[in-house]
């Protein structure tokens, strides 16, 4: 049993850490709240600080990449995670960092995030990535057609209602936030990468390459994961972190350690009622811009799942059970009364998300017999020191 009073210790012990950003501040409640065994909680919380460090310093490799010969180890998940490349971000250090003198982590903002995207636009459209959806345009042939036509700026306004004047490269550059991130998910959508050896290359004026949108053998899943790597590099820089999920969605980034919370899967007996709730609580709180009244419901939908199972709830927490419903329903989560708490910020709204994620998880893998995080997690394939578990803050 996890009593709330143990993940609230918890969290005021890390809190007297000097160093403590709200990421790992999450990552050691929720890590608590899955039970999990002291050394492996600080395993946790020192990976994540080393890819804290690492940002700040902007070091090669904090980008996108899956494992390979070099040691290069991939953290990327279901829902679209940063990639990072851990041995070679720790083992380089620049001049700066040499001496002392980390720059911050990078701060992007939208001009300079689109210009970027503008530049991975230019990349997939020579490489005739659009090809298959809209065709090409030849000095002999004219416009040819893809399967959705030859304008990606009409089919995009057709589909949203957004309106692009000039040339793509010229709209993504010169787009404010909610039509840069619309622009971003419509390609995410209609690219398709052509296998090796289709097309041809038409070098009369430079005309380039011509494929077959319906011949032609092409890979979508290559090429959206691609795209995904390309603008997610900057998007983690742009006001906190966003990403295009694999669904093609931008989403906020999860903080460090929650990322495997969110994409844990609840087990196969859990019902079809339970399961959407924690579905949609898990979109809804992550998607790029929700307002707070979405994020409110989404731990809304989190507290009705343990409500619904309030009885195991009592059986696996004990008396404090009663400590989760008072938080939901003095802090304008469930009730709308004149004496209800809602003047608290943001970074409590999303540490009461995790934490009801987190119960529910675990309250509902006891009462399946599916324990998600029962097993050791396994630990980033970085150094680190022996520290003994009395040594620890908590």
């Amino acid at each position: 049993m996890i009593p709330v009073e143990a993940i609230i210790h918890s969290a005021g012990n890390v809190a007297r850490i000097d160093w403590k950003p709200l990421a790992l501040l999450a990552a050691a409640i929720a890590a608590r709240a899955l039970a999990l065994r002291r050394k492996h909680v600080i395993v946790s919380i020192l990976a994540a600080a080393r890819c804290e460090f690492a940002a700040q310093a902007a070091l090669p490799g904090f980008d996108q990449g899956c494992g390979d010969e070099r040691g290069r180890v991939s953290t990327s998940d279901p829902a679209g995670s940063i990639s990072l490349r851990w041995r070679d971000m720790m083992n380089r250090d620049y001049y700066n960092r040499r001496v002392g003198k980390e720059g911050g982590p990078p701060r992007l903002t939208l001009v300079e995030v689109a210009s970027q995207i503008e530049a991975a636009y230019g990349s997939i459209e020579e490489q005739g990535y659009l090809q298959r959806s809209f065709g090409y345009d030849c000095v002999d042939a004219g416009e040819v057609a893809g399967l959705h036509g030859t304008d990606l700026r009409m089919e995009l306004y057709l589909h949203t209602g957004i309106k692009i004047t000039k040339h793509v490269g010229g709209g993504i550059k010169e787009a404010d936030e909610d039509t840069l991130f619309t622009l971003i998910e419509f390609i995410h959508d209609h690219v398709a990468k052509p296998a090796d050896g289709e097309g041809y290359f038409h070098s009369y004026s430079g005309c380039g390459l011509h494929l077959n949108c319906r011949s032609a053998r092409f890979d979508e899943s290559a090429a959206r994961k691609e795209w995904r790597d390309k603008i997610n590099r900057p998007l983690k820089f742009y006001d906190g972190g966003y990403q295009l999920s694999n669904l093609g969605e931008i989403v906020r980034i999860a903080p460090d350690g929650m990322a495997k919370l969110i994409v844990t899967k609840l087990s196969p007996s859990v019902s079809n009622t339970d399961l959407a709730k924690v579905e949609n609580a898990v979109r809804t709180f992550h998607l790029g811009r929700s307002t707070r009244e979405q994020r409110k419901q989404a731990v809304r939908d989190l507290v009705d799942v343990l409500e619904f199972h309030r009885a195991a709830v009592k059986t696996h927490l004990s008396k404090d059970e009663g400590d989760l419903f008072n938080i939901a329903n003095n802090f304008a989560l469930r009730h709308h009364r004149f004496d209800q708490k809602d003047d608290y910020d943001d970074a409590w709204l999303g540490w009461l998300f995790y934490v009801y994620l987190s119960t529910v998880h675990l309250v509902l893998g006891r009462v399946t017999r599916h324990e998600a995080f029962s097993s050791d997690p396994e630990p980033p394939m970085v150094s680190t020191p022996e520290t003994d578990d009395d040594e620890l803050p908590f």
